[in-house]
């Protein structure tokens, strides 16, 4: 439902082109975004599966080339789904270059973290998901990361970022009175300040 919500969100930016839009995800998406391509409306076949390399990171310039491609058929690219840790492999797509490819086209950024983004808790790993925080909206689902403090939120909330908005969202999940008491006491508020370190006080305290 994360990932629904986001690429819900990012549809309406370019609303008016239904029918025509295309969207861009490595071929190591997990298979929640197809479902959710196809549950919206786009249609499958909207959705281009973009090259990885020998680390099974996206390839930029299969990227950018099938960007192109499609602008100059007549197609409306809307959006580019990023990985923070696929479920195969645990890669972690170029983020920052990604958000370049994404400014330069005008397109949502989405990162898929449900898997692997509470990494980022983990100083040696950290530097992996440099970019991430620029991302448009992203997914994530604790369960996932059941040994390591994490917040707790259903559903999209849109946060101010200076002239732009984050959306975080997250998959709902079951955690017992003990762990919400643990994630209130600050690991929560960490993994906030971290994926999202330019956001509001006021957003910030809705966490705790």
């Amino acid at each position: 439902m994360a990932n629904l919500a986001a690429l819900a969100a990012a549809r309406q930016t370019k609303e008016d082109s239904l029918g025509r839009l295309r969207m861009y995800a490595s071929s190591a998406t997990h298979f929640s975004i197809t479902k959710a391509v196809a549950l919206l409306g786009i249609g499958r076949e909207n959705m281009q599966n973009v090259a990885v390399d020998e680390h099974f990171k996206m390839r930029m310039d299969d990227l950018v080339a099938k960007i192109t491609a499609d602008t100059e058929a007549g197609y409306v690219p809307f959006c580019v789904v990023a990985n923070a840790g696929t479920v195969d492999t645990g890669a972690v797509d170029p983020l920052r270059e990604i958000r370049e490819v994404a400014n330069r086209f005008e397109l949502w950024m989405h990162v898929d973290g449900s898997y692997g983004a509470f990494a980022i808790l983990a100083q040696s790993a950290r530097k992996l998901f440099a970019g991430m925080e620029q991302a448009d909206s992203i997914a994530l689902d604790p369960h996932n990361a059941q040994s390591v403090d994490a917040v707790e939120r259903s559903g999209p909330r849109s946060l101010e970022r200076g002239d732009r908005k984050q959306s975080c969202v997250c998959a709902p999940s079951r955690v017992d009175g003990a762990s919400q008491r643990r994630l209130r006491d600050g690991g929560a508020r960490r993994a906030f300040d971290l994926l999202f370190p330019s956001c509001t006080g006021a957003a910030q305290k809705s966490i705790a």
